[in-house]
Parts: structure tokens; sequence; C-alpha cells
């Protein structure tokens, strides 16, 4: 079943998958007031819709509005001979607003306002006119509400924005000004700060005819926030489906001083480490160092004190105790033990500090926590999903027609054969501007011909899928490369014990080795059948397997 989406936060609306239904001003009228209520009597209803037909004609009403909704959308209201309640399995924009925690949550919740409460809706009642009127009162102290809370809960560049379009819907909202106020004073903004207040006195006097409370005023003797610095590049464009583990990701660097993101080559490590640090502007110093472009594991300290600006002749050390830091170091598997040492160092020496890592394997650091990301969801509605999400922005990007961006479950097939890996995705719909899904899906036979990346300034081992991959490969030592080759010939996966007769080695040397291609991010594991099944994704599996044509194995192993 595809999946309903219920829209009140503006004009009301109904979304089943990919399809927006249009309901009459009654069936909008009983869409609204049961997400609401949660479940109603029939008798409630009818008071609410038909208060001055008789019972009989109401009923009848009630009945013919019930079968007419249920043909649009069959599963979108439950029923008895008592009640009426929305399915439980509907999502509903008012719903995830009340819910909303976390930042994530809550800027979620933000991006669904469209208007107000049924914006445009009269149910032709007036008891519920007066349920309306009462609802949209409600809603929009609930989204002003929720944009103040996020506003306090991101950095104060940052909670600019959501404090700013709370004033835009609610101009007279005092709290509204002066978080405005308070997010500007931490800036170091005063004159900009003085000229809110100004704006604040005069909507509140031609408005309601009330000056500011006092309190307001005491906010401009607030002391500005240290000024933090940063290097990170600016966003180009919005990271789709990654809102949880980011979540996650945040909340772990503030337990943990050291997180490392592990997985695939292309799976979004440094994308997911660069938009989770942006946020973390402005309340300490972050410095991104690239460690892809360094082939020596000197240069490692050399990107570090030029990253983070240690004056020339200073100490990178001396120049971060005092400081409240955040360090990114990006790309480390190549030069993976200069820089675990170096990363062990700072934070035995750095109290202020925290780190986070991007690498295939990890550091293997004390206090380390590892992050392993998996690729992005697909789920039972691929038209809506994450991975799908990502091929349209890109497509759309690389200047394709949107008529070759219709056949969404196609592009779900696509988005699957390339194991939902970021960069595939990537590569993938930057060649949409020429050929349509069918080719697209064609190309999957010869992946890695095809994935190419032609942007100038794209790392090698980025530019293509094969690259990609074969940058882990030539980092293995060759028993390990050799059993990665002969273990791509499973299909689907296998257990431990099955490797482990396949490849003629003890438990004990199959689970090392297993391990280590794990670590390596060139295995995924997951619980299957009470055990532990492992399994590659199908492109690494592929290119294993023409690795094994090329070493004349296929016929052997498969014999």
């Amino acid at each position: 079943m595809s999946a309903i989406e219920v829209r009140l936060l503006g004009p009301p609306l109904v979304r089943l998958g990919k399809e927006l239904l249009a309901l009459g001003p009654k069936a909008a009228a009983l869409v609204a007031y049961l997400a609401v209520e949660g479940s109603a009597s029939r008798e409630r209803v009818l008071g609410q819709l038909w208060p001055d037909s008789p019972q009989k004609k109401a009923q009848g009403s009630l009945r013919y509005l019930l079968h007419s909704i249920k043909k649009s959308v069959s599963d979108l209201i439950e029923s008895d001979a008592q009640s009426l309640a929305l399915t439980g399995g509907a999502r509903v924009d008012i719903q995830e607003l009340s819910q909303a925690v976390t930042p994530a949550q809550r800027s979620a919740a933000a991006e669904l306002f469209r208007g107000h409460f049924c914006e445009g809706l009269q149910g032709g009642s007036p008891e519920f006119d007066d349920w309306l009127e009462t609802q949209r009162e409600r809603w929009g102290q609930e989204v002003v509400a929720n944009l103040l809370q996020l506003a306090r809960l991101l950095n104060p560049k940052e909670g600019l924005k959501p404090a700013r379009q709370a004033l835009l819907i609610d101009p007279v909202n005092e709290a509204a000004h002066a978080t405005v106020i308070e997010l500007l004073m931490k800036q170091g903004e005063a004159a900009e700060a003085h000229r809110q207040l100004e704006r604040c006195r005069e909507v509140l006097w031609d408005e309601v005819g009330v000056e500011p409370s006092a309190s307001l005023e005491q906010l401009l003797s607030l002391p500005a926030e240290p000024s933090y610095q940063a290097n990170l590049p600016a966003a180009t464009q919005a990271l789709l489906g990654r809102d949880q583990v980011k979540e996650r990701l945040r909340l772990e660097l503030q337990t943990h001083r050291l997180v490392t993101l592990t997985g695939e080559g292309g799976i979004g490590k440094t994308t997911l480490a660069l938009d989770t640090a942006r946020a973390m502007v402005g309340e300490q110093d972050v410095w991104l160092l690239e460690l892809a472009r360094l082939t020596d594991g000197d240069g490692v300290e050399r990107e570090a004190v030029s990253a983070c600006g240690v004056p020339e002749g200073g100490n990178l050390v001396e120049h971060l105790s005092s400081r409240s830091c955040l360090l990114i170091f990006d790309n480390c598997e190549h030069l993976l033990n200069h820089t675990a040492r170096l990363v062990d160092r700072l934070l035995r020496e750095c109290e202020g500090l925290r780190i986070l890592a991007t690498s295939r394997e990890p550091l293997r650091v004390s206090g380390e926590l590892v992050l392993a990301l998996d690729p992005l969801e697909l789920g039972e509605d691929p038209a809506h999903s994450p991975a799908v999400q990502r091929f349209l922005q890109r497509a759309r990007q690389a200047g394709a027609e949107e008529s070759r961006l219709t056949e969404l479950d196609r592009i779900g097939d696509l988005c699957r054969g390339l194991d939902c890996l970021p960069l595939a995705i990537e590569l993938a719909a930057a060649r949409a501007r020429s050929l349509d899904v069918s080719q697209l899906l064609s190309g999957l036979e010869q992946r890695f011909r095809f994935l190419k990346n032609k942007q100038s300034g794209v790392e090698t081992r980025q530019s293509t899928l094969t690259a990609l991959i074969d940058w882990s490969y030539e980092r293995l030592v060759e028993e390990d490369a050799e059993a990665f080759r002969k273990l791509c010939v499973f299909s689907g996966g296998f257990y431990s014990e099955s490797a482990s007769e396949f490849l003629e080695l003890d438990c004990w040397d199959t689970a090392d080795l297993l391990e280590r291609l794990v670590e390596k991010s060139l295995l995924r594991t997951r619980p299957e059948g009470g055990g532990l099944r492992y399994y590659f994704l199908e492109s690494l599996r592929e290119f294993g397997l023409s690795r094994c044509e090329e070493c004349e194995e296929l016929e052997e192993i498969r014999g």
C-alpha cells in the first residue's frame, strides 16, 4: 500500500504515494477534524458538519461523504457503527509537529509549514467554523513555538533563520522578537539588535497598542559570545536522507571526543561529516583537514598546522590546548597509522578538542566510537525514498528534462541496482541528461564503464566506480585480496562456516579474515537465521568477479 500523507498546515491536501488527491470542502473538513481529535463519534461529526440538517438527512450526507472519500483513497478513514478515525498509518503534519523534539525533527517539522491551518477552508457551519478558528490559533502557536525552540537548539548564526520565520508568521510575538535580539547579541551584532528592538516597538504599538516589556531591552546588555573560526567549504546542495544519522552523529560528538565515520568509498562519509560540522560553526572552532591528496604520512601534522592557522614557528598542541575545537580528519585510510598517532596525542594533550574522522576503516585509537554508515534507504515507497530523491536532485542539477524523471519506480530499481550508494547514484544521475532510465538500467550490466564523474576538480579515486573500489582493493595484502576475489562468487551472502570450508581455512583464521574485510569496508554483515551473514554490495561483488577473470581464477573457483 502506498504511503498516505495528510497535510493541514496550509491548504488541506492528501497525498497517496506520488498522487495528489483533490478533496472537496466537506471531505477536507472531516479529515482535518479527525486529524486533530484523533477519533470522534458519528454523532459529534454530524453536529459539527451538518448541525442544521435533520438527523436522517445528515446521516445520509455522512455516508455519501465517506463513500466518496473511500473511492479516492480507501484506507484513509476507519469507521464502525459508532465512530470514525483517520487510519493509524497516515503521516499527518500536525502530529509530526507536535511530536518533534530533536533539532532534526524540529527542522523537518518547520519545513512542513505552507500556511495557516487549513488555509482557505470553510466548513459551512458556524460550529465547525468556530472549531476551525480555534485550531488555526492553536496550530499557529505550535508552529511558532517549534521555530523558536529550533532557533535555540542551533548555533546563533543558524538559529536566526527559524526565529525570523516565526516573526513572519506572528509579527507581534514578543518572544520571537526576543529570540532574534538575543541571537544577534550573541553574534556581536549589537547595532542590528537595537534595530530589531525598534522594529518590535513599532509593530507592537501599531498592531496592539502596547510597548515592549522591559526584559526585551535588558537583552541588549548581553555579552557577545566568543568569536569562533572555521574553514569549511560552503554546501552546494541539501543533504537528503541522512537526518537520523546526522542527529545521532551530533549527539555522539557531544559525549565522545573521537567519532569515526566508516563505510565503503562513495557512501557519503565526507558529505555527512561536513553537513554535521556546519551546524557546529559558532559553537567552537571547526577545522577541516583534507588528507586525500597527501601521500606522505609526515604531511598529516603539517596539514593540521596549516588548517588550524597555527602561527609560523608555533606549536600545534599549544595552539589547540586552550581552545574549544572540532577537527575533521577527512579520508584517513591511506595514512591510518600516522593519523592515529597524531589523533591520540592531540586528544591526550588538548582537553577542549573533539575529533570527527572519516575513513574506510577505524583508527583504533583509545576512546574511539565507530559509526558505520549505511547506503541510502529505498524502503517500501521508492518514489519518496532518500535514494530516489537524491537521484532526482542530481539529475535536475545536471540539466535532465523532467519528462525523463517521471518513472519513479524504475528509478528506484536503478538505485537498488547501484546498492543505493550516494556516489554511484550521483554518477548515474549525471548521465540522465542524455540517457533515459531504461538506458541507465541497461548500463548496470557495464556499470564500471558508464559510471564516471566528468566534473573538474574531482579526486582521481572518486572519478569512477572502478577507481573507488580499486583504491581499497589495491591496499589489501595478497592473501586477503585473493580471499576477497574468491568470496565474491557467493551471490546473496554467506555464513562464516561456508567461507571457512570454501577457502579451506580453520574457523579462527576465517574469522580474522572476515573481520579485516569488514573493517576495511569491503564486506558487510547482517543478522539472519540466528547467526551473522556476510555479504558484499553488488558493485563490490562484480568488481571482485572481474578481478577473478583477470587473474584467470573464475572457472577454477566455480569448478
